[in-house]
C-alpha cells in the first residue's frame, strides 16, 4: 500500500507555459536549487518560438496558449506554493500538482485552468478515471467550461493567437517612435544583472502585436556570465547579480523606457513600482556606473542617483567594491617625481596605440605607460546631440550617444588619426599652459582634473598640439 503523498513547498520563479512551472527553494548563501513541475492530467497550448535555422519562420502560438501562460503567471509568480510529485521520468521531466498557498487545500492550478477553458484534460481509461476522485473534479471543471464556451471551447480561436515580432528591422526608428514614452513589458529572461529579454505588450488598443527584444540597462554594467564549451563561466558576483534581478523582475510586468539601440540590442531603463532596478544594483555593489552610458539615461535625476548609489556601495565596500580603496588626490608637486605622470617641461617618446573619436590619441611611451591625450584648439564631431546655446550647454552633457555613422564626419575624423597608429612620436609639454575641468566630466572620484597643453611631432615638419589629461 502506497504511503501518503509528500507535500513540498517553494516559490514560483517562472511560468514556462500554462502547464509548466519552475519552482525554487529559498536562497541560502547563493542562488537556490529549482525544479520544473509539469501539471498532471492536463495539457495547455504551446507558446510561439523564435525563428531558427531549421525553422526559418518560427512557430506561432497555439490558440489560448498565451492566455493560459498569463493566467498562471499573474496568479503564481513570486508567490509561495506547495506541490506534490506524482511521476518522475528518466528524462528528468517531473509531473505533479501545484496548489496556491502553504497547503494542498489551496487552489488547484490545473482545475482553475480547466474551469477557464485554458487547458484540456488528458483522457484516462474508464476504470482508472472512475476510481480517481481528483480526476473526476477535473473532468467536471472541463465540462463546465465547454458548456459555457470558454477559452479553447469558444468559436473565436484566431483572436487568441498573438502576432509576435522577433526581429525589428529598423531599431533606431523603433526607439525614436517611443522616445520619452514608457511601454509595458514582461521580463522573460535575465541573461545577467544588466541584460534581459522582454516581451513588449501592445500599446495601442485592439492591437495584438507583441515585440520580443533584448535590453541592456543604460548607465550601468553588471558582471556578465559567458558560455564557454557549453558551460557557464560567470565573472565574480555574476550569478549573484543575475539572481538578484531574477528574484525581483523575472516575469514581472514593468515599464520600459527605450533610450537607444545597438543593432538588435536595445538600451533603456526598466522601472518597477518598487523602484529602478539599475539604482538598486548599484546600491548593492552588484553593478558599476559606465560614464558614456550615463549620457543615455533619460529618467529625470537618475544619473545623479546612480552616482550616489555607487558611492554608497564603495563606502560600504559591498561585493564588487570589497577591495576598494578611497583614492587620494595627488599634490601639485607629486607629478614631477611620479614616472607614470607627465608634467610641464617633460618630454618623452612613444608609439600611438589607439585613437578616439578624431580628437584624442593614446600613446605608449618607452617606459610602457599608456597615456591619453586630447588635441587642443579643435574638437571633432561627437556622437551626441548637438550643442544648444539657449540651455547653457546642458544638452551637450546630456546628449544621447548615437551610432558612429549617424553623425557626419565622426568616422572620417577618426580614420585620419587611425592612419598614424603604430608610428613613433616625440612629445614635449611646455610649461605654463593649464586649465581645470569639473570632476564630473572625467573622474567622479577626484575634485578636479588638470589639463595641460603640449606638442606631439611625428616627423620634422608635422606636429599635433593637444591637451594632456593628468
Amino acid at each position: 500500500m502506497a504511503g501518503p503523498t509528500t507535500v513540498l513547498s517553494g516559490i514560483v520563479k517562472q511560468v514556462l507555459s500554462g502547464d509548466s512551472i519552475v519552482i525554487r527553494d529559498r536562497p541560502v548563501d547563493g542562488p537556490p536549487p529549482e525544479k520544473t513541475i509539469v501539471l498532471s492530467n492536463i495539457v495547455c497550448g504551446k507558446l510561439a518560438r523564435r525563428p531558427t535555422i531549421n525553422i526559418p519562420n518560427g512557430v506561432v502560438d497555439d490558440p489560448f496558449a498565451w492566455q493560459a501562460r498569463e493566467f498562471v503567471r499573474s496568479k503564481l509568480i513570486g508567490k509561495e506554493v506547495c506541490y506534490t510529485v506524482e511521476t518522475e521520468l528518466p528524462s528528468g521531466r517531473t509531473y505533479g500538482c501545484v496548489y496556491l498557498g502553504k497547503s494542498a487545500n489551496g487552489e488547484n492550478i490545473a482545475r482553475s485552468l480547466l474551469e477557464e477553458g485554458l487547458a484540456e484534460l488528458r483522457k484516462l481509461n474508464t476504470p482508472a478515471a472512475d476510481k480517481n476522485a481528483t480526476y473526476q473534479q477535473l473532468l467536471a471543471a472541463e465540462e463546465s467550461a465547454k458548456s459555457l464556451g470558454k477559452g479553447r471551447w469558444s468559436s473565436n480561436q484566431s483572436s487568441a493567437v498573438r502576432d509576435v515580432v522577433w526581429s525589428i528591422s529598423d531599431p533606431k526608428s523603433f526607439v525614436d517612435k517611443r522616445k520619452g514614452q514608457q511601454t509595458r513589458g514582461i521580463v522573460e529572461y535575465v541573461r545577467d544583472g544588466s541584460s534581459m529579454q522582454l516581451t513588449l505588450l501592445p500599446d495601442v488598443p485592439g492591437s495584438n502585436t507583441f515585440y520580443n527584444i533584448m535590453l541592456s540597462l543604460s548607465g550601468v554594467r553588471a558582471p556578465v556570465i559567458r558560455m564557454e564549451d557549453g558551460k557557464q563561466v560567470p565573472e565574480p558576483f555574476g550569478l549573484d547579480a543575475q539572481f538578484f534581478v531574477e528574484s525581483r523582475l523575472l516575469q514581472r510586468e514593468v515599464m520600459v523606457l527605450l533610450e537607444s539601440s545597438m543593432n538588435q540590442t536595445f538600451i533603456g531603463s526598466v522601472l518597477h513600482p518598487n523602484g529602478n532596478i539599475a539604482e538598486v544594483l548599484l546600491r548593492e555593489g552588484l553593478a558599476k556606473c559606465i560614464d558614456w552610458y550615463l549620457n543615455l539615461v533619460s529618467v529625470p535625476g537618475a544619473a545623479d542617483a546612480y552616482r550616489a548609489a555607487e558611492r554608497l556601495a564603495k563606502e560600504r565596500r559591498l561585493r564588487l567594491w570589497k577591495d576598494y580603496q578611497t583614492p587620494s588626490l595627488p599634490s601639485e608637486t607629486s607629478h614631477v617625481h611620479d614616472p607614470n605622470k607627465v608634467s610641464p617641461g617633460m618630454s618623452f617618446t612613444g608609439k600611438i596605440v589607439e585613437v578616439g573619436n578624431g580628437d584624442n590619441i593614446s600613446i605608449k611611451s618607452t617606459d610602457g605607460v599608456v597615456r591619453k591625450f586630447f588635441l587642443s584648439s579643435i574638437r571633432a564631431p561627437r556622437p551626441s546631440a548637438p550643442f544648444k546655446e539657449d540651455d547653457g550647454g546642458l544638452s551637450a552633457q546630456r546628449g544621447r550617444i548615437r551610432l558612429l555613422f549617424d553623425v557626419p564626419y565622426v568616422f572620417e575624423s577618426r580614420e585620419v588619426l587611425r592612419s598614424f597608429i603604430g608610428k613613433s612620436v616625440s612629445c614635449i609639454l611646455p610649461v605654463g599652459h593649464r586649465s581645470t575641468h569639473s570632476a564630473t566630466l572625467a573622474n567622479p572620484d577626484c575634485n578636479s582634473v588638470n589639463l595641460r597643453f603640449g606638442g606631439c611631432m611625428f616627423d620634422s615638419n608635422t606636429s599635433i598640439t593637444f591637451v594632456c589629461v593628468l
